[in-house]
């Protein structure tokens, strides 16, 4: 017989692919009664001198940290000072003898539980004697029954052996028969099989590891109520204006505890498939840290304390690469029991949240705007080197992996692209921003890979190559950080040129960067020096439309970034309205006193005609719902410009306006000629008018829709909405060749009563035969009031070319 039947613990820690040796005694050591005894003390005295809760956790610290530093002159034993009692707090308020129940009804259940966490540390010893015990008396037992076999008179009248030789022994184990193998010289002994010995071995080996499974999930139970009871004990203190991360008890944010989490999500992780309770188990307290640090509107709201960031970095140091990439798969299905349909749904938002809060937690490492740590110097200036490996593996390092090799094609180029696409959709649940240099970073790396993926060319998908998601993803993630994301479109190191390039399949994430990156933040002056980054990155984004990809490959969709485009177009309307001269070069004014639209703005620029040209040739050949959306967008600016200056009453400064208003619909008009020559349907035009059109009724006492001048494009968007395709009426007046823009003016002549105009009733868009001649009839007698002949003729041009013929 050779081998043994012997497992140890460590063998059964793999087989089962968890640990409850390891888990209790960390949670052991976690929970250190003599630092909980001193942490207490602490508390008691800086109880006498703190006004109230809010003063106490930081003063608390600051006397345990003294106390540390010095010679204990009072010894006292340990459990019988875990307790702050009614003594200690004698002449104390309220509010701090709340906080001190509060934090005896932790301790006591660190305590209980650290106990009853041992106790089962002791079952799953005792399992494994057992079944190791087990496994040694099956052996003895086969080995008498082989001896007996042996001994077995009838084996020799039966035969079978070779040359005669006697029947070998034989045993059954688990219903499969194992026989002994001849031995010695000539061949009449026999040798226990090791085969035999072997699946002993296993059997007891997998009950071993079962037992180990069973019990484990009883630690962590135990564990994960612990942990689930103190953050709400932590929650209830805050309440009280008690900080658990400033306090001098080490029990919510310890290294112990890191650990254990990143253990618990990692072997979530493993599960076919994951538990969704399983995963708002092990990120339970990420989402405690993380979960306030913005507010709804984006701005932050609360800060990490030095253990709170130390706790996060520890728990992704615990986390592989793998890991995340696994959690932020975009075809992971968690497990959702069969307690009914309306379980799945609870399943899908636990398995999300969890999602989304790695990916805050993330963010919030990088963030200095939400950390009380110095995040440069914590990271050495150096975030490629010194973040997390799990982390930087998919920003810094993923040039050392096989998506930057020769091929672009292949087992190994694919499976480094899965693991990419898993990390970045996993940032795409963010919803809090990281870092200025960590969202560029991301940012980055995301056009990096997109221009690696796409020199597999047009076929790729076709092809059955994998589709690079993760590079969206990290697009959007970095989006969140609009200062980050100013910055990389103001930049001349090809960034912008680069992306706006590429070929996406869903260009979401580089229209989310555009938006993030051009729009002035709520709250900022456009004077202010914080708004110039914006001014400046639109117009790095206007003037460039010429080079933005219109989307070549059958698999593209440009669609959201040239929407993005035409909605920061349309903000910045005032400024292309007011462009220079044919001859003159795109320019951005960083100094100076600009008057646009009656405001004085010391940032602005203006387009060169080629660059105007590109840009509304851009959007307009784009698909019909980005070409009907820009249409509204820009006829809310014409429309918001003509009410501010009716509004005025002043006839000069509505002779300064309209013309504007023209310039920009003469843009709309070449536009559309062009689109037609490009092959876009004349009934596709007339569409976008209709849609403009309808937008421009529904701005008619609706004290929701309000368009400014400056930022009309993101104001239309909250309300646009298609045209009703049915209506044909209003189709044949637009397309009568002289309305569009001309019905806009004068519902902003009727809704501000200028020169009386408030008294003719302008009909709303409809689908009534008779429309079109009341519609004329009306506008002409409206524009009585006011003269601008360039509307007419800009829409005279367009119809003599016959763009809306056919």
């Amino acid at each position: 017989m050779s081998g043994s039947v012997e497992f140890s613990r460590d063998d059964v820690v793999e087989e089962a692919g968890c640990d409850p040796w390891g888990t209790a005694s960390d949670f052991s050591e976690e929970i250190d009664v003599a630092e909980m005894a001193a942490a207490s003390q602490a508390f008691a005295a800086a109880a006498e001198e703190a006004g109230d809760a809010g003063e106490l956790a930081a003063s608390a610290s600051e006397i345990a940290a003294e106390a540390g530093q010095r010679d204990n002159e009072h010894i006292f034993v340990p459990e019988e000072e875990v307790r702050i009692t009614d003594q200690d707090l004698q002449g104390s308020g309220e509010d701090i003898e709340a906080v001190a129940d509060l934090i005896n009804s932790g301790t006591r259940l660190a305590l209980d539980t650290e106990t009853e966490v041992m106790s089962l540390r002791g079952d799953a010893t005792e399992a494994y004697c057992d079944f190791q015990q087990d496994a040694y008396d099956e052996l003895e037992r086969l080995q008498i029954l082989m001896q007996e076999s042996a001994d077995d008179d009838s084996r020799h009248l039966t035969g079978g052996g070779p040359s005669g030789q006697p029947a070998p022994p034989s045993v059954q184990f688990q219903g499969k028969t194992y026989t002994a193998a001849p031995s010695g010289f000539l061949g009449t002994d026999w040798a226990f099989p090791s085969s035999l010995v072997s699946a002993i071995r296993q059997h007891y080996l997998e009950k071993a590891a079962g037992s180990a499974e069973d019990i484990y999930e009883k630690i962590t139970d135990e564990i994960d109520d612990y942990r689930a009871a103190m953050t709400r004990k932590a929650a209830d203190l805050e309440d009280l204006g008690y900080d658990v991360a400033d306090g001098p008890h080490d029990l919510w944010y310890n290294d112990a505890a890191a650990d254990y989490y990143a253990e618990r999500l990692q072997y979530e992780l493993s599960r076919e498939p994951p538990d969704p309770e399983g995963l708002a188990a092990a990120t339970r307290a990420v989402n405690h840290i993380v979960g306030d640090l913005f507010d709804a509107d984006g701005n932050p709201a609360g800060t990490l304390s030095e253990r709170e960031h130390a706790f996060l970095d520890r728990f992704f140091h615990g986390l592989t690469a793998e890991d995340l990439a696994r959690l932020g798969d975009p075809d992971l299905v968690p497990y959702s029991n069969d307690a009914g349909a309306g379980d799945a749904p609870h399943g899908l938002h636990l398995f999300h949240q969890a999602q989304q809060d790695v990916a805050n937690a993330i963010n919030a490492l990088t963030n200095p705007d939400v950390n009380e740590v110095d995040v440069d110097a914590y990271y050495g200036g150096d975030l490629s080197a010194n973040l997390p490996p799990a982390v930087s593996h998919y920003v810094y390092d993923f040039e050392q992996g096989m998506l930057f090799r020769d091929e672009h094609y292949g087992a190994p180029f694919e499976a480094d692209l899965e693991r990419f696409n898993g990390f970045g959709n996993l940032m795409a649940q963010a919803t809090m921003p990281a870092g200025y240099d960590f969202s560029q970073d991301m940012a980055r790396a995301a056009v990096d890979v997109q221009a690696r993926t796409n020199g597999r060319g047009p076929d790729m998908i076709e092809a059955g190559y994998m589709e690079n998601t993760g590079s969206n993803g990290l697009l959007l993630a970095a989006s969140l950080n609009s200062e980050a994301a100013a910055g990389l479109l103001s930049e001349d190191d090809g960034f912008r040129e680069a992306m706006t390039g590429l070929e996406w399949t869903d260009s979401s994430g580089a229209a989310a960067l555009i938006t993030s990156g051009t729009t002035v933040p709520a709250g900022t002056d456009h004077n202010d020096p914080a708004a110039r980054p914006y001014i400046e990155a639109a117009f790095h984004v206007l003037s460039g439309a010429g080079d933005v990809s219109q989307g070549y490959w059958e698999t593209t969709d440009h669609s959201s970034m040239h929407a993005a485009i035409g909605t920061t177009a349309a903000d910045y309307m005032n400024m292309i309205a007011r462009s220079g001269q044919p001859d003159s070069s795109s320019e951005f004014f960083g100094t100076g006193n600009w008057e646009i639209g009656g405001e004085d703005w010391n940032y602005s620029f203006m387009l060169s005609k080629e660059d105007r040209e590109d840009l509304f040739n851009l959007v307009n050949q784009s698909d019909d719902e980005v070409r009907n959306q820009f249409r509204s967008q820009v006829t809310a600016w014409q429309y918001a410009v003509a009410q501010e200056a009716f509004d005025s009453g002043n006839p000069d400064l509505v002779e300064a306006a309209l013309p504007h208003v023209a310039t920009v619909e003469g843009f709309l008009t070449d536009a559309d000629i062009e689109a037609v020559k490009a092959g876009v349907s004349p009934a596709a035009i007339r569409d976008s008018i209709v849609d403009a059109a309808n937008m421009a009724a529904g701005l008619t006492g609706n004290p929701a829709v309000i368009v400014p001048t400056f930022g009309a494009g993101q104001a239309v968007k909250l309300f646009y909405t298609p045209a009703d395709p049915g209506q044909e009426a209003t189709r044949e007046a637009i397309a009568d060749g002289s309305l569009g823009v001309r019905y806009t003016v004068a519902r902003a002549a009727v809704d501000t009563d200028y020169e009386g105009a408030g008294s003719i009733d302008l009909p709303a868009t409809s689908d009534d035969p008779r429309v079109s001649s009341v519609i004329h009839e009306r506008v002409n007698m409206i524009e009585s009031r006011y003269t601008s002949p360039k509307i007419s003729d800009y829409y005279d041009s367009a119809w003599q070319q016959d763009i809306f013929g056919g």
